[in-house]
Formats: structure tokens, sequence, C-alpha cells
């Protein structure tokens, strides 16, 4: 099981709400890293901001409501739960362990071994 360095995202869920709208997704940046925060009805996801088809931020583009983030460049869809490409010719996202605690929002970057072995 990897280590996480946690850092705090917002305060509130109501912040977070306000922030991030049903099916949006903005970025955010934890100690140079760049991460897409995405919001659906099954709550809130964290993944790597960048597409690994072509680097484009996915921080631009949305979520759907059966749960996927689509990258604004050329629509390829991503399973927010587990990272998954919906096609055949994409590597998945890395995705970030998000947590409410007290009512603030965390997400989790790995640290030692496991961000060694995702370039992190």
């Amino acid at each position: 099981m990897a280590n996480y360095k946690w850092f705090k995202v917002f305060d509130s869920r109501e912040v977070a709400e306000k922030v991030v709208g049903l099916n949006q997704v903005v970025p955010v940046e934890l100690d140079n890293l760049k991460i897409a925060l995405a919001r659906n009805n099954k709550g809130f996801f964290a993944v790597n901001d960048a597409c690994p088809h072509q680097a484009y931020s996915l921080s631009k583009g949305f979520c759907t409501e059966e749960g996927f983030l689509v990258c604004p460049r050329h629509r390829y869809l991503f399973n927010l739960e587990n990272g998954k490409y919906q096609g055949i010719d994409c590597a998945p996202l890395t995705i970030y362990p998000v947590e409410w605690r007290n009512n603030a929002l965390y997400i989790g970057k790995p640290i030692g071994f496991w961000a060694k072995l995702l370039g992190l």
C-alpha cells in the first residue's frame, strides 16, 4: 500500500461544491504536481491533469453523468474511479486518493517507493 502526503484543498464541502460544479473539472497544483479535480454525482475524483495521449490539460474538459472524464482535445473518455481509457490505444490516468476529514477535502500525493515508480 502506498504512503501519501495529504494536502487540504478545500476547508468545507460547501466551498468545494461551489468551486467544482457538478460534472466539472478544475486544475489543482499540489507540491508541483498538476491534478485535475473532478466532481460528478458519485463525488470528487483526482487524476493527473495531463492526458496520456498528447498531454493536453484534462482540467479543461468535463465529466459525464456516467463517471467519465472527457479530454477536451480529442474527446477521449477516462473512467474517474480507476483511470482506465474507454478505448484501446491510450494509457490510463494516474488517480489520487480523495478524502473528507472534518468536512475538509484532502488529496493524497504518493511518497517514497510509489512516488518514484509513478515518476512523481
